[in-house]
């Protein structure tokens, strides 16, 4: 069937004006959106809408975990760096023969 004899899906009474890409439904001039430059229907445009919601939100949660974990890993090897001179203090007596001395 062409879209000259084709009727909206949610209204059966009116012509249809276009076909969703996505859905492949027919819809009349108030059921569709043209949104960058194709047409969809609200419903198939309120999907697209949620689901580009869901992935930012899914993007922000990685970025954050990885700026974490870079914080993490900077910590570390700042309090190891700080470490490495107390390690060098007495370096002619091993640990355990300094620990036995001092009782």
């Amino acid at each position: 069937m062409t879209l000259r004899h084709a009727r909206c899906h949610f209204h059966k009474e009116r012509e249809a004006a276009a076909r969703c890409p996505h859905c492949g439904r027919d819809f009349c001039r108030e059921c569709i959106t043209d949104f960058d430059g194709v047409v969809y229907c609200r419903p198939c445009l309120a999907a697209f809408h949620a689901q580009a919601a869901r992935d930012a939100g899914w993007r922000a949660w990685v970025g954050a975990a990885l700026i974490l974990g870079a914080a993490v890993l900077v910590q570390a090897a700042v309090f190891l760096a700080l470490l490495r001179p107390l390690a060098n203090l007495n370096p002619g007596r091993p640990a355990a023969a300094a620990s036995k001395e001092a009782r």
